[in-house]
């Protein structure tokens, strides 16, 4: 067979490492053949914003195959987004699909950790009813997997780090961020060879997180890409003690629901790509030696092809089972009660947050009267838009120094200016408004005897009225009060 022929088929046609020509030639006698290879390869390259450890750039062989797989990703996210519209919320069909596709991504998570899992305990999980400690790691990732779907066009940075890292974990707050430790007890149950599992110095995970988080976020970088580099890289640096492939699997989640998919990300099964022992194996080798990352794009976009193949076929499915069902017993909801104990009134999570947009003012119309001319509307209140503030200054001061009777007059003045404060939160701004002191949601929590989520949400939303500032230091999020107009 002529070099051309060889290169045309080894590098345009399945582009194979240098150890699977060998053992596809039956021969390791290819210096000659390698190199004309490695030739063809470098004249086709073109270099990523990705860098290993040293600052290489990561390469990318632009082969036909390469650029078909753009194509074919891009028309498979436009067929889910098509087709995932077309369900009818509340429908058995939603539900049956949703509910099929989240249990296969907590199978795979249950696998990667080496866990048996049963399809009732995968029930139980779905319905909070599962706290056995051994089903630990499937729960927290069913948690993430719910505040994504509800989220899903959360901004990628270290706050978003920073929260699913502690949903992942199960703890209200983190106490550790980024791995301190050049040692990793975690790594043994990755799939990395021996001398690659350790992830990169500690020392330079902050400065390359950062670099990840500015690719990840770069609408000029092509989505699989950005998808498979995310993948690859949160691996790659290992940035923290444990949970590194989870962690990206939910931000690849977060970059496809940005890229239209919405909340319907969180159902496309690209779990599967970490039970694929090639990837992180043999490949993750031959990148880290040879800094060609047509290996993973192309093997990895393989997976998500096949990830977006699946959904869709289970929509499909699902659409015509419901036609069918329609036709002949009205959506036949007893056998399906039969299955799962109710009729479903919503998807398998609830509606997401609607990507933010401005709140159109309501319009106030003046009282009839006799007179031709409307009588002026006295101190109308339009409901405020979520960006909007009251038109009072909120005065900041030494709360300790006030009387109970003062701090309730205070509670109730603030809920009578401000409709979108509730009770509670009103009660702790009050007693908690000094200025330059810094304030946690676990405060929140403690002093109005609520689940962490809810002091969470209340804490954010003082934060979006303009009560408090939100910041991040590290771990977690602090608020301090701010003057208020």
């Amino acid at each position: 067979m002529a070099g051309s022929d060889l290169v045309n088929k080894f590098t345009n046609e399945q582009y194979l490492t240098r150890k699977e020509i060998a053992d596809a030639l039956g021969t390791n006698l290819i210096d000659q053949i390698w190199r004309e290879n490695l030739l063809y390869r470098r004249e086709k390259s073109v270099e990523l914003p990705i860098v290993d450890n040293a600052k290489f750039h990561f390469t990318l062989t632009q082969t036909q195959k390469v650029i078909a797989m753009y194509g074919e990703i891009s028309e498979r996210i436009n067929t889910c987004i098509n087709a995932f519209e077309k369900l009818n919320a509340g429908k058995i069909a939603k539900y049956t699909l949703t509910h099929n596709m989240i249990k296969t991504a907590l199978m795979c998570v249950a696998k990667l950790n080496k866990i048996d899992v049963s399809e009732i305990t995968i029930q139980n999980i779905m319905e909070h009813q599962c706290y056995d400690e051994t089903y630990k790691v499937v729960v927290n990732y069913y948690n993430a997997l719910e505040e994504l779907s509800r989220v899903p066009y959360e901004q990628f940075d270290d706050s978003f780090l920073g929260k699913y890292l502690s949903i992942l974990r199960g703890e209200e707050e983190l106490t550790s961020f980024y791995r301190m430790s050049d040692k990793n007890p975690a790594s043994a149950r990755y799939l990395i060879g021996a001398e690659y599992n350790n992830g990169v110095q500690f020392e330079l995970i902050e400065n390359m997180m950062s670099d990840l988080i500015s690719f990840a976020n770069d609408d000029g970088q092509p989505l699989l890409i950005k998808l498979m580099g995310v993948i690859y890289m949160v691996n790659y640096i290992k940035p923290f003690d444990d949970l590194n492939l989870e962690i990206g699997m939910l931000i690849a989640k977060s970059i496809l629901a940005h890229s239209g998919l919405s909340s319907a990300a969180v159902y496309v099964p690209i779990e599967s790509i970490l039970l694929n022992n090639q990837l992180f194996d043999e490949i993750s080798r031959e990148i880290q030696k040879s800094h060609d990352f047509t290996y993973m794009f192309l093997r990895g976009g393989e997976v998500i092809k096949t990830s977006f193949n699946t959904i869709i076929d289970r929509i499909i499915q699902v659409n015509a089972k419901a036609l069918e069902n329609t036709v002949n017993a009205g959506d036949n909801e007893k056998k399906f009660k039969e299955e799962f104990g109710f009729i479903p009134e919503k998807p398998i999570f609830d509606k997401p947050e609607p990507k933010p947009a401005p709140v159109p003012q309501p319009v106030v119309q003046p009282a009839p009267v006799p007179k031709p001319v409307p009588a002026p509307v006295h101190n109308p209140v339009p409901a405020p838009a979520v960006h909007l503030e009251p038109a009072r200054k909120v005065e900041l001061k030494q709360t300790s120094d006030l009387s109970e009777k003062e701090l309730k007059s205070m509670e109730l003045d603030i809920l009578q200016s401000d409709p979108y404060i509730k009770k509670g939160q009103a009660h702790f701004y009050v007693r908690h408004c000094t200025k330059g002191r810094f304030y946690t949601i676990q405060e929140y929590k403690k002093f109005e005897g609520c689940v962490y989520e809810t002091a969470r949400t209340s804490m954010d939303n003082l934060a979006l009225r303009g009560y408090y500032r939100r910041e991040q230091i590290k771990n977690k999020f602090v608020y301090t009060p701010i003057d208020k107009e």
